[in-house]
């Protein structure tokens, strides 16, 4: 490259120009197109890898400073927008030249891309369309909302739609009345989006929706977070050219590195809640901004949250926002002046449609009508008057009552089945499960509690694993192989749990309605569960063991969804169910055993990921084959150089630095000394695996000595969620795990460290370092690590047990 610069004449007034220009022109000259294509794949790699660890690093400073930092920044980025400036002619030609073949999606798309997250849509998709033409009275002017006891604002949705002055509507029912269905009708239907238009006009329509959903996988499908970060997407979406004004510096970030493959750090809740607030202010004034909030009832929070949100933006910024809840006390109180619907004081015509057409489509039905015409009128009319306005009631005994009739059953036994069925949908769901067959209890009962302890959506081949179905051969599925397993499946759902569990049509399991949900883990429900299953069964085990099954065979290991989920979020993901099997003689060796396999099957993984060019020190003491330039590569790739800088620190080198966990550090700034020491023991003393780490301490003493017995007292006493990892993967999504299962891995942790400080070798030193570092600990560390009453054991135990071996000393 060198002599063919040389050989060309550079061109231009300045050292910048004649740098370009000659850069330019030689390359035109003298390379092949196919030879461009491949330096600039190559230096864009080169590039991606030198600027990635900087970025971070300046971008988690930058998270931390204080206001005094905070003022130096702006500084900082005034000299520098100064400088800038200086310069403004040259760089505005040459970005010119760099715009003229970019498209908005290479110049916007990575900083709208980096809202987006797993899920984002998953609840909205799920939500089942209206059946046939219900739902069609929403759009009537004439639409009046009656209740007995009280008086209500009156306003039709077409109304509300054109008003300047109500700017809340409520959507509010019973639980399974079809709130969501109708927010999701609205929103999609091509009027609302007509009545928004000549609302908003002369100004352009921005409309965002979020749907709170308690069932689902991942902790931003229910949060605030979650949320704003949704509402943003699509808000951005429809207004790309906001990104400037809206979040400068992630902006400013991404014309300096454009066109590197560098992915952006995650976005904090500051930021987000800053770049909304910028949108919201331009309502009334560049767009106008209408919002569709639903399952408020859903957020994982305070309600008073999500309600005071709702009001700043009203009141604050004028947002038009439509939401939908339960009719809970701290909604009614926060929304009764603005008009409002009961779902339940609305669809009884939509029910009756629904149950007419359902019977009349089912020639069974028909054919018994004919011979008894008032027997089929009375049995439609009770079933409509016992829904009591819940659709979700009216869907389960419409379709177990046709069922019923295909099987010969008369209009008389159906009548009576009717008369004897509870009008309360958990009630309704008991009744359905005394009707299981005994043999299919078992698949239930199972199937429940799997579905109940997953972190994240179960695929259908994951139940197929657990059953102990064969794969298929070459781990390749056909379509037809995809179909006929979905079939199967499908079939042992409808029998087990009576279609209140099903499939989506990506191939994951999800309960029917929330109550559904709500009903399995009700206390009674779930003890009987456990009771119906067999006596070896834990549902934590068994995804243990099928993370291990799973993560060898790449072609299901994608065609399963985890082809998205990191190195560690998979690690985390699995030790988290380890750290939530139950404790028995029999369990405790299956959990050992478990570990030691899923250990075994992460090495295998980093393996293959080395071998793609994320490398560990394990794949890169010899360069592999296949990276763009292994020279460069296994001494940048962020993967490799922490762990092998750590390997190289230890006198003499320590071969657990060959271990996927060396890629682990702690995230604060001072020095952990934790798992890269103790491989895959630390890890389970984060995760309060107790089986697994006495085990350990039985078969090695040296555990409880030195080193290793400080690395040990950190990783049980500060847990997983304090820590990071050189990979730069993000495993927040599981920080907010269920209550009951944190206080669980609290307690087994607290276990851990009285056995360490029981059995341990000159404790005094371990202990003293482990209070300091709590000293030293922030604030919002501590809070994500345990809870009040955790850190005040763990405290007790630690200052105890240092001043019994201090006195000792005396």
């Amino acid at each position: 490259m060198n002599s063919a610069l040389l050989s060309l004449q550079a061109k231009g007034t300045s050292k910048l120009g004649q740098a370009k220009s000659s850069v330019i022109v030689a390359l035109k000259a003298m390379w092949s197109k196919d030879k461009l294509a491949k330096l600039e794949q190559r230096l864009q790699q080169i590039r991606s890898e030198m600027t990635m660890a900087m970025l971070v690093v300046l971008w988690e400073k930058e998270r931390r400073r204080d206001d005094k930092g905070d003022s130096e920044l702006k500084n900082q980025i005034e000299e520098i927008s100064k400088a800038v400036n200086r310069n403004n002619g040259m760089l505005d030609d040459f970005l010119r030249e760099l715009d003229a073949t970019a498209s908005d999606d290479d110049k916007l798309g990575p900083i709208i891309r980096s809202l987006h997250f797993p899920g984002i849509e998953a609840r909205e998709r799920l939500i089942p369309e209206p059946y046939a033409k219900t739902y069609q009275w929403i759009y009537r002017d004439e639409m009046r909302y009656k209740q007995a006891s009280t008086t209500m604002r009156v306003q039709s949705l077409p109304q509300w739609l054109q008003d300047s002055t109500n700017k809340v509507y409520w959507i509010t029912g019973k639980p399974g009345s079809g709130k969501s269905t109708l927010m999701n009708f609205v929103i999609h239907n091509p009027l609302t989006k007509q009545y928004l238009k000549d609302w908003a006009a002369p100004f352009p329509l921005v409309q965002a929706q979020f749907y709170f959903w308690e069932a689902g996988q991942s902790s931003m499908q229910r949060s605030q977070q979650g949320m704003m970060q949704t509402l943003l997407w699509q808000c951005l979406r429809q207004k790309p050219d906001l990104i400037p004004r809206v979040t400068p510096r992630r902006w400013m970030v991404h014309q300096v590195l454009r066109g590197l493959e560098t992915p952006a750090p995650p976005w904090t809740w500051e930021e987000l809640r800053t770049a909304f607030t910028i949108i919201a202010s331009q309502n009334d004034h560049s767009f106008k901004l209408v919002l569709f909030l639903d399952g408020l009832d859903e957020f994982a929070g305070d309600p008073a949250v999500v309600v005071s949100f709702v009001k700043d933006l009203v009141a604050s910024y004028g947002v038009k926002i439509c939401v939908g809840s339960r009719p809970w006390t701290d909604f009614a109180d926060a929304f009764d002046q603005y008009p409002m619907l009961i779902m339940q004081s609305q669809t009884r015509n939509d029910i009756s449609e629904y149950i007419t057409g359902k019977f009349e489509a089912c020639r069974a039905f028909r054919e018994r009508k004919a011979v008894f015409p008032d027997q089929a009128k009375r049995l439609l009319q009770d079933i409509s008057n016992k829904a009591q306005g819940v659709f979700l009631w009216v869907f389960l005994v419409v379709r177990d009552l046709i069922h019923s009739l295909s099987r010969g059953r008369s209009l008389s036994d159906l009548q009576m089945i009717v008369d004897d069925l509870p009008t309360d949908l958990e009630a309704l769901y008991t009744k359905m499960r005394e009707r299981v067959e005994p043999k299919d209890m078992e698949n239930s009962a199972r199937y429940y509690q799997l579905i109940v302890s997953a972190l994240k959506p179960l695929h259908m081949v994951t139940i197929w694993m657990i059953d102990g179905e064969a794969l298929p051969d070459g781990d390749t599925f056909t379509k037809e192989m995809e179909d006929n397993i979905r079939k199967i499946l499908q079939r042992r759902l409808d029998s087990s749990t009576k279609g209140l569990l099903e499939l989506d049509d990506n191939g994951f399991i999800n309960f029917l309605h929330r109550t559904a949900r709500d009903w399995v883990i009700q206390g009674s429900q779930s003890a009987q569960f456990k009771a119906q299953a067999p006596r070896s069964f834990d549902p934590n085990l068994a995804l243990v063991q099928v993370l291990t099954k799973q993560l060898p065979h790449e072609k299901i290991y994608q065609h399963i969804g985890h082809s998205h989920i990191s190195f560690w979020s998979f690690a985390v993901l699995g030790f988290l169910y380890a750290g939530q099997v139950g404790s028995s003689p029999h369990t405790d060796h299956l959990l050992i055993q478990a570990i030691e396999e899923f250990d075994a099957a992460l090495c295998q993984r980093a393996t293959y990921l080395g071998n793609k060019g994320f490398v560990f020190t394990s794949n890169t003491i010899k360069p592999q084959p296949g990276v763009v330039d292994t020279r460069l590569a296994d001494k940048t790739h962020p993967w490799y150089f922490f762990g092998r800088r750590n390997r190289e620190d230890m006198t003499p080198p320590d071969p657990c630095f060959d271990h996927w966990t060396c890629t682990q550090y702690g995230a604060s700034n001072f020095l952990f000394t934790h798992s890269t020491i103790l491989g895959t023991i630390g890890i389970a003393a984060q995760f309060g695996i107790v089986p697994y780490v006495l085990e350990m301490m039985r078969r090695d003493k040296n555990l409880l000595k030195g080193g290793a017995l400080s690395a040990l007292l950190q990783d049980s006493l500060f847990g997983w969620q304090l820590y990071k990892y050189r990979t730069y993967e993000d495993v927040s999504e599981f920080y907010n795990i269920d209550e009951q299962a944190q206080e669980r891995m609290e307690n087994q942790r607290i276990g851990i460290l009285m056995t360490i400080l029981g059995h341990g070798k000159s404790l005094y030193t371990p202990c003293y370092d482990a209070l300091a570092l709590i000293e030293k600990l922030d604030n919002a560390f501590k809070i994500r690590i345990g809870s009040k009453s955790y850190w005040e054991k763990a405290t007790m135990i630690l200052d105890t047990s240092m001043r019994r071996r201090g006195s000792k000393k005396k």
